[in-house]
C-alpha cells in the first residue's frame, strides 16, 4: 500500500477501495519508507515518525494521536543521517587542512587546559590550608570541576581529530601512540555524560549503565575526579603530558605539510 496525505487537501483518499482519511492527519505508509524521506524536512520527518496532526483542522484522530508514546528525535535522526551519503562541503585539501589544524588546535588546549586544573588544584588546597570560612573554598572547588569538564572535552577533541587524521591518511610517519593509553569510548563517555549530567542525576541519562565505574580499587561516577582520574576513565595529567610530548612533532608536520613560516 502507499497511503499519502497531504495538509493541503481536505480529504486523501485510499488505495482500491479503502476508506478515506479524515483531513489535518499527517499520514505516511509506503513498502519503500528511504524513497518517500528523501527531500523531506527534518520537522516533516519528525511529524510523519509519531503520526503528529497538521497544525490545523479538528478530527477525533487528534485526540488519539495525542495519546502516541513520545519519540527519541535526537536518536532517531541522528539514526537515519548514518544512512545518507556524506555531502562535502569542501575541497579534499580543505578538509585534510581541518583535520590536522584541528589536532593542533586540540592538543595546545589540551596541553593549557592542564596547566589550569593544575592551579585550580592549588587554589583549592591553598584555601583549604588556610581554614577559610568564608565562600573562597566553595568556589575554588566549582572552579576545578569546572575545569575538569572543559579537559574532557579538549580529550574529546583530540582524539576525534586523530581518528580523522587517520582516516585522511596525512602525516602516517607521525607517532600519535602517545594517545593509545587513553580508550576513546571512556574519554568519549565522559565527555557526553558530563555534558548531560543533569540527565544522569535526574535518572534519565542515555547511557545509565555506564555512568558508574566499579573496580576493586575504586567505584566512581562520572561527574567525580578522585586524585588525577576524571569520572574513573581519564588521568587528566598523563593525558596532559601526552599531549605535551606530541604538540612539537605536530607543529613541525605542520610546517612540512602546509609550509607555514
Amino acid at each position: 500500500m502507499d497511503l499519502r496525505c497531504h495538509r493541503l487537501g481536505a480529504r486523501c483518499k485510499g488505495v482500491a477501495g479503502e476508506p478515506e482519511q479524515p483531513s489535518g492527519l499527517v499520514t505516511q505508509a509506503t513498502t519503500h519508507p528511504q524513497r518517500n524521506l528523501r527531500g523531506t524536512s527534518r520537522t516533516g520527518l519528525q511529524r510523519c515518525a509519531i503520526g503528529h496532526p497538521a497544525p490545523f483542522g479538528h478530527s477525533s484522530a487528534y485526540s488519539a494521536n495525542r495519546a502516541l508514546p513520545s519519540v527519541d528525535h535526537e536518536r532517531w535522526w541522528r539514526q537515519l543521517s548514518k544512512t545518507r551519503p556524506p555531502i562535502p562541503i569542501m575541497s579534499e585539501d580543505q578538509e585534510r587542512f581541518m583535520a590536522f589544524e584541528g589536532l593542533v588546535q586540540w592538543t595546545a588546549a589540551t596541553v593549557e587546559q592542564g596547566e589550569r586544573i593544575a592551579r585550580a588544584t592549588r587554589a583549592m588546597h591553598a584555601a583549604f590550608n588556610l581554614e577559610d570560612t568564608s565562600q573562597r573554598l566553595r568556589l575554588c572547588a566549582a572552579q576545578l570541576r569546572t575545569e575538569h569538564h572543559y579537559f574532557a572535552i579538549c580529550a574529546n577533541k583530540v582524539l576525534e581529530h586523530r581518528s580523522w587524521l587517520e582516516q585522511l591518511n596525512i602525516c602516517g610517519d607521525l607517532d600519535l601512540s602517545e594517545f593509545d593509553a587513553f580508550p576513546v569510548r571512556d574519554v568519549r563517555d565522559l565527555r557526553n555524560m558530563r555534558e548531560h549530567v543533569a540527565d544522569y542525576f535526574k535518572g534519565r541519562g542515555r547511557d545509565a549503565e555506564r555512568w558508574r565505574i566499579d573496580t576493586p580499587e575504586f567505584s566512581a561516577d562520572a561527574s567525580s575526579c578522585a586524585g588525577t582520574v576524571i569520572g574513573g576513565r581519564l588521568d587528566w595529567s598523563a593525558f596532559a603530558r601526552a599531549a605535551e610530548r606530541v604538540l612539537p612533532s605536530l607543529l613541525r608536520c605542520a610546517v612540512r605539510v602546509h609550509k607555514i613560516p
